[in-house]
């Protein structure tokens, strides 16, 4: 088939397309830097230069695919309002729904994140059966996140728009380039973090979640969200588990509530000043007191996903940092 991938340097989306490549699929992908060509893949695909916020370009340019996968995101954790991250969450998934319902694909696949959904605890982790509304308490990457669901939804409510959602936990694995969601075990692991947070979070391989998506292409109910997670682990218990792989010493103290409320509001003072994202602030510490913790029962039973052992993933991308792999 003929499959139009977003986000293809990033950490899952080069995952997915090298899997679709495995499978035979017809790639396009839709890269921003222009310094990006093919020989920077070690497979097959056809890259096109331009930026989902130019309607007109990705009318002209989507190929005419049967299958759309949007993976491509500005996830920068940033305290206040950012301008560009609305630009490519809203308006370039305005634009890329116009573009595929001129093209009449099949089905498009959008890969979002599990904060758009409550999210529970150990005795109770969260299915799927609350989703979040836009709040100016959270960080504006969940509400740009949020939003974007409520679009999708709203198309498929409308117009039958063939969408299904994907809601990946925390993505961990080998391979990535960009070091995005991977940074927090190289702080840990490079002594960049005394003391662990008081909550814990759920992790999940990035090669599990790729599988799982193309999966998707014969699964799943349309207009539907399907959590894709793993083991829900304490921050404590994370870090003990990257810093044994790593053969350092772990974080050995949990930070106290009120430095870390502290240290927030320093990072939020920064962020409102700069408008430039700090390693922390107010936002992230209140999240990282929480347990955000889910459960995957349903893509389980509708689109077969399967999950590794959790201290692979982590021993996996600890041993690709040692390896040299990222750059």
């Amino acid at each position: 088939m003929k499959i139009f991938i977003t986000g293809i340097t990033g950490l899952l989306g080069r995952h997915v397309a090298q899997l679709c490549f495995k499978e035979g699929h017809e790639i396009f992908a839709l890269i921003r830097d222009k310094k990006i060509y093919n020989s920077s893949f070690p497979f097959d695909l056809n890259i096109c230069h331009g930026d989902i916020t130019d309607l007109d370009f990705l009318l002209k340019n989507l190929n005419n695919p049967e299958i759309i996968i949007h993976c491509a995101a500005d996830t920068n954790l940033i305290s206040v309002k950012n301008q560009k991250q609305e630009d490519t969450n809203i308006n370039g998934l305005k634009n890329l729904i116009i573009a595929s319902k001129k093209a009449n694909i099949k089905k498009f696949i959008h890969i979002s994140s599990a904060s758009t959904i409550k999210f529970g605890d150990a005795l109770n982790p969260a299915d799927e059966s609350i989703r979040l509304a836009k709040a100016r308490f959270r960080l504006p990457y969940i509400n740009t996140k949020i939003i974007g669901e409520e679009i999708l939804l709203n198309e498929f409510n409308t117009n039958h728009f063939p969408v299904i959602i994907l809601n990946p936990t925390f993505i961990l694995g080998p391979n990535d380039f960009n070091r995005s969601s991977d940074k927090l075990l190289f702080r840990a692991i490079n002594k960049q973090i005394p003391l662990y947070p008081l909550g814990g979070k759920n992790i999940v391989d990035v090669r599990d979640v790729a599988k799982v998506v193309l999966n998707s292409f014969y699964r799943g109910a349309l207009g539907n969200n399907y959590l894709l997670c793993n083991e829900n682990l304490t921050y404590r218990e994370i870090f003990s588990l990257s810093c044994a792989y790593a053969r350092v010493t772990a974080p050995k103290y949990k930070m106290p509530f009120f430095i870390g409320i502290f240290l927030g509001l320093l990072g939020s003072c920064y962020e409102l000043i700069t408008k430039r994202s700090f390693s922390i602030n107010i936002k992230t510490i209140k999240i990282s007191t929480q347990n955000h913790y889910y459960k995957a029962d349903k893509a389980r039973k509708e689109l077969a996903f399967s999950t590794r052992p959790v201290n692979e993933t982590i021993k996996d991308t600890v041993n690709c940092f040692q390896q040299g792999c990222l750059t």
